[in-house]
Protein backbone atom coordinates (compact mmCIF):
# COMPACT_ATOMS: atom_id res chain seq x y z
CA UNK A 1 0.00 0.00 0.00
CA UNK A 2 1.10 3.37 -0.57
CA UNK A 3 1.94 6.13 1.47
CA UNK A 4 0.24 8.53 -0.60
CA UNK A 5 -4.05 8.87 -0.94
CA UNK A 6 -6.16 9.12 -4.09
CA UNK A 7 -6.71 12.23 -2.64
CA UNK A 8 -3.53 13.22 -2.72
CA UNK A 9 -2.93 12.42 -6.43
CA UNK A 10 -5.86 13.96 -7.47
CA UNK A 11 -4.78 17.22 -5.69
CA UNK A 12 -1.34 16.73 -6.98
CA UNK A 13 -2.74 16.37 -10.97
CA UNK A 14 -4.90 19.50 -10.43
CA UNK A 15 -1.97 21.39 -9.39
CA UNK A 16 0.49 19.88 -12.61
CA UNK A 17 -2.50 20.44 -15.36
CA UNK A 18 -3.76 23.50 -13.74
CA UNK A 19 0.39 25.01 -14.48
CA UNK A 20 0.25 23.41 -17.80
CA UNK A 21 -2.98 25.73 -18.91
CA UNK A 22 -5.65 23.46 -18.90
CA UNK A 23 -9.61 24.75 -18.59
CA UNK A 24 -11.09 21.97 -16.48
CA UNK A 25 -10.11 19.55 -13.74
CA UNK A 26 -12.92 17.36 -12.09
CA UNK A 27 -11.89 14.21 -9.81
CA UNK A 28 -14.17 11.38 -9.55
CA UNK A 29 -16.60 12.13 -12.47
CA UNK A 30 -18.97 10.07 -14.81
CA UNK A 31 -18.20 11.21 -18.94
CA UNK A 32 -17.39 8.36 -20.86
CA UNK A 33 -19.98 5.56 -19.15
CA UNK A 34 -17.84 5.06 -16.37
CA UNK A 35 -16.56 7.00 -13.08
CA UNK A 36 -13.05 8.67 -13.93
CA UNK A 37 -10.91 8.99 -11.23
CA UNK A 38 -9.57 12.40 -12.64
CA UNK A 39 -10.42 14.27 -15.95
CA UNK A 40 -8.72 17.45 -17.03
CA UNK A 41 -9.42 19.46 -20.68
CA UNK A 42 -7.00 21.35 -22.62
CA UNK A 43 -7.93 24.11 -24.66
CA UNK A 44 -7.36 22.58 -27.54
CA UNK A 45 -10.82 20.58 -26.04
CA UNK A 46 -8.97 16.85 -25.71
CA UNK A 47 -10.21 15.04 -22.51
CA UNK A 48 -7.21 13.06 -20.65
CA UNK A 49 -8.70 10.34 -18.44
CA UNK A 50 -6.17 9.69 -15.65
CA UNK A 51 -6.55 5.97 -13.79
CA UNK A 52 -5.20 6.36 -10.21
CA UNK A 53 -3.85 3.47 -8.34
CA UNK A 54 -2.45 3.15 -4.98
CA UNK A 55 -1.92 -0.87 -4.94
CA UNK A 56 -0.72 -3.50 -7.19
CA UNK A 57 -3.50 -5.49 -6.44
CA UNK A 58 -5.91 -2.75 -7.35
CA UNK A 59 -3.85 -2.12 -10.52
CA UNK A 60 -4.42 -6.08 -11.62
CA UNK A 61 -8.15 -5.97 -10.38
CA UNK A 62 -9.09 -2.79 -12.48
CA UNK A 63 -8.62 -5.41 -15.99
CA UNK A 64 -10.48 -7.92 -14.51
CA UNK A 65 -13.09 -5.64 -12.74
CA UNK A 66 -13.67 -3.28 -15.68
CA UNK A 67 -12.83 -5.08 -18.99
CA UNK A 68 -15.83 -3.21 -20.71
CA UNK A 69 -14.39 -0.04 -20.20
CA UNK A 70 -10.90 -1.08 -21.20
CA UNK A 71 -12.51 -2.39 -24.73
CA UNK A 72 -14.49 0.71 -24.65
CA UNK A 73 -10.76 2.74 -24.90
CA UNK A 74 -9.72 1.13 -27.97
CA UNK A 75 -13.33 1.16 -29.54
CA UNK A 76 -13.29 4.61 -32.39
CA UNK A 77 -17.35 4.74 -32.77
CA UNK A 78 -17.65 4.85 -28.56
CA UNK A 79 -17.24 8.53 -26.49
CA UNK A 80 -13.71 8.41 -24.58
CA UNK A 81 -11.33 10.41 -23.54
CA UNK A 82 -8.51 11.24 -26.19
CA UNK A 83 -5.72 10.43 -23.84
CA UNK A 84 -5.55 8.23 -21.09
CA UNK A 85 -3.31 7.48 -18.10
CA UNK A 86 -2.77 5.05 -15.43
CA UNK A 87 -1.57 7.35 -11.76
CA UNK A 88 0.46 5.70 -9.08
CA UNK A 89 3.00 6.50 -6.51
CA UNK A 90 7.06 5.72 -8.07
CA UNK A 91 7.72 2.17 -7.84
CA UNK A 92 4.07 0.36 -8.23
CA UNK A 93 3.29 0.24 -11.91
CA UNK A 94 6.06 -0.44 -14.39
CA UNK A 95 5.63 0.73 -18.22
CA UNK A 96 6.21 -3.23 -19.32
CA UNK A 97 2.71 -2.82 -16.76
CA UNK A 98 0.37 -0.94 -18.60
CA UNK A 99 -1.53 -1.37 -21.71
CA UNK A 100 0.06 -0.10 -25.06
CA UNK A 101 -2.88 2.76 -25.42
CA UNK A 102 -2.61 3.71 -21.84
CA UNK A 103 0.26 5.89 -20.74
CA UNK A 104 2.14 6.10 -16.97
CA UNK A 105 2.35 8.90 -14.62
CA UNK A 106 4.20 8.32 -11.53
CA UNK A 107 4.48 10.46 -8.36
CA UNK A 108 7.45 10.12 -5.45
CA UNK A 109 6.24 11.38 -2.28
CA UNK A 110 7.60 15.34 -2.15
CA UNK A 111 7.55 16.53 1.41
CA UNK A 112 4.07 17.14 2.77
CA UNK A 113 2.52 17.27 -0.95
CA UNK A 114 4.01 15.43 -4.33
CA UNK A 115 3.18 18.58 -7.01
CA UNK A 116 7.08 18.53 -7.84
CA UNK A 117 7.69 14.84 -8.12
CA UNK A 118 5.31 13.89 -11.21
CA UNK A 119 7.14 12.13 -13.69
CA UNK A 120 5.67 10.81 -16.86
CA UNK A 121 7.11 7.92 -17.88
CA UNK A 122 5.23 6.80 -20.71
CA UNK A 123 3.32 9.47 -23.23
CA UNK A 124 -0.56 7.96 -23.78
CA UNK A 125 -1.20 7.17 -26.89
CA UNK A 126 -3.74 10.17 -28.80
CA UNK A 127 -6.99 7.57 -29.08
CA UNK A 128 -8.90 10.16 -31.21
CA UNK A 129 -8.81 13.48 -32.87
CA UNK A 130 -12.13 14.78 -31.94
CA UNK A 131 -13.03 17.62 -29.30
CA UNK A 132 -14.87 16.97 -26.32
CA UNK A 133 -18.86 16.55 -27.21
CA UNK A 134 -21.03 19.15 -25.87
CA UNK A 135 -22.86 16.65 -23.87
CA UNK A 136 -19.97 14.99 -22.51
CA UNK A 137 -18.83 18.40 -21.56
CA UNK A 138 -22.42 19.69 -19.70
CA UNK A 139 -21.61 15.97 -17.83
CA UNK A 140 -18.81 17.30 -16.07
CA UNK A 141 -20.39 20.11 -15.26
CA UNK A 142 -23.17 18.62 -13.92
CA UNK A 143 -20.73 16.65 -11.95
CA UNK A 144 -19.24 19.34 -10.50
CA UNK A 145 -22.58 21.30 -9.54
CA UNK A 146 -23.73 18.38 -7.75
CA UNK A 147 -20.40 17.98 -5.93
CA UNK A 148 -20.78 21.90 -4.90
CA UNK A 149 -24.12 21.56 -3.65
CA UNK A 150 -23.97 18.57 -1.59
CA UNK A 151 -20.58 19.92 0.17
CA UNK A 152 -22.82 23.26 0.63
CA UNK A 153 -25.56 20.79 2.22
CA UNK A 154 -22.91 19.24 4.28
CA UNK A 155 -22.11 22.67 5.83
CA UNK A 156 -25.40 23.83 6.46
CA UNK A 157 -25.42 23.44 9.86
CA UNK A 158 -22.01 25.51 9.66
CA UNK A 159 -24.06 28.83 7.69
CA UNK A 160 -27.02 28.40 10.04
CA UNK A 161 -24.89 29.46 13.09
CA UNK A 162 -23.13 31.65 11.29
CA UNK A 163 -26.96 33.82 10.00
Amino acid sequence: MSSLTERQIQQALYVWRFRKGDLLWVPNSCCFGWEADFISLSRAMYATEYEIKISVADFKAEFKKKPDKHNHLLNEKKSRPNYFYFVAPTGLIGVEDVPEYAGLILIAKNGLFPYNAIQVVKKARLLHKRKLSEQSLMQLAKSLCYRFWRMRGLQKGIDDKTS
